[in-house]
């Protein structure tokens, strides 16, 4: 979250680690649901998983939110703003920050963070 920069083969990086780093998690919280814990076989179970985790883990929503931000473009990451939940469980100030580390300089980055700064 403290980043300067953030290259685009770190943030594929990022998104990997993350992936794998919310799949893990998931299942730790699912120990005592099943004696034979299987990797999710379908998107239905994998969203079933993580909703286990984010009910037992504060920062679960946050995590899962930065890995998917990190292969997003500008153009996603305001079509995620104008859907409402992708981003809502990070702050607007997070966010910028993410873009700025992330994004080159460009018209559509600061009219983004303009829009995230007037929603705060």
């Amino acid at each position: 979250m403290t980043a300067e920069t953030v290259t685009d083969a770190a943030s594929r990086f990022v998104h990997s680690l993350f992936l794998d780093a919310a799949r893990g998690c998931s299942e730790v919280f699912l120990i005592g649901k099943s004696t034979n814990i299987t990797p999710p076989k379908n998107p239905e179970e994998t969203a079933q998983h993580a909703k286990v985790a984010a009910k037992n883990s504060l920062l679960f929503d946050k995590f899962q939110c930065i890995g998917q931000f990190m292969i997003m473009r500008l153009d996603d990451i305001t079509r995620g703003l104008e859907d409402g939940l992708v981003f809502q469980s990070i702050t607007g100030k997070e966010l910028s920050h993410l873009i700025i580390a992330t994004y080159d300089e460009s018209a559509k980055r600061n009219t983004l963070l303009k829009a995230l700064a007037s929603k705060s």
